[in-house]
């Protein structure tokens, strides 16, 4: 199986006899199986990373309530990662025509709002698939929310086979994210969805059980009336 190559190039003619040709050969195959080696411990070694990172990100948001403190603990970690880049977490209306970041109401930011039939977030929304753009020029879908955005990734966050938001992450600098950034996101993303959708079930219960709770105060009221 071929892993690479090595090449030799020279100024002058015929500077490569046979008898080079044979050393050569024979180094390489010698260093073939370090090479592969090292490649293997690296792939190993970033997934164990990012192993390390679900797991940080799921004990740190599995003590919060709200949904603004999750998407804080979560650029938190993710800006550890990939340093100097906008994330949002953009969760689907319940009409499924806009898009909603996410934001801790204490940080004093004003929530997003993207269409999702004219956004690139929207059409992550559309497609169910995630979308990794080196330069967002090229992207004919993609809204400057941020100035000077140059690039752009983004994945879709699923819950049963739904599509509930999206995480967005984008950067000032051309071609940032890599294939293996797009895996991890996709695996952050999978651990996320659950957790959001839980804790906006438990919002709405939470809501619907003070809702109840109001009528009931008023309805003993009435009846306590001449």
């Amino acid at each position: 199986r071929v892993i690479g190559f090595v090449g030799y190039f020279s100024y002058q003619r015929r500077a490569f006899t046979k008898a080079i040709l044979r050393s050569a050969s024979a180094n390489i195959n010698r260093f073939a199986p370090l090479i592969e080696n090292a490649i293997i411990f690296s792939e190993a070694a970033r997934h164990l990373q990012q192993l390390a990172l679900v797991n940080e990100l799921a004990a740190s948001i599995a003590s919060v309530s709200d949904l603004g403190q999750v998407a804080q603990r979560l650029m938190q970690r993710l800006r550890r990662v990939f340093g100097l880049v906008n994330i949002s977490l953009l969760l689907l209306s319940a009409d499924g025509e806009t898009l909603h970041e996410s934001i801790d109401p204490s940080s004093g930011e004003n929530s997003l709002v993207l269409p999702v039939a004219s956004s690139l977030s929207g059409y992550v929304v559309e497609t169910g698939k995630p979308v990794r753009v080196g330069d967002v020029r090229l992207a004919p879908r993609y809204l400057e929310v941020h100035q000077g955005v140059k690039s752009a990734l983004v994945v879709p966050l699923k819950y049963r086979g739904k599509i509930i938001g999206v995480l967005s992450l984008t950067s000032r600098e051309l071609n940032v994210f890599s294939q293996q950034d797009e895996q991890l996101m996709i695996m952050i993303s999978s651990h996320l969805a659950g957790m959001v959708e839980n804790l906006r079930l438990n919002d709405q219960t939470r809501q619907r059980a003070l809702n109840l709770s109001l009528i009931h105060q008023v309805v003993n009221r009435v009846i306590g009336l001449n």
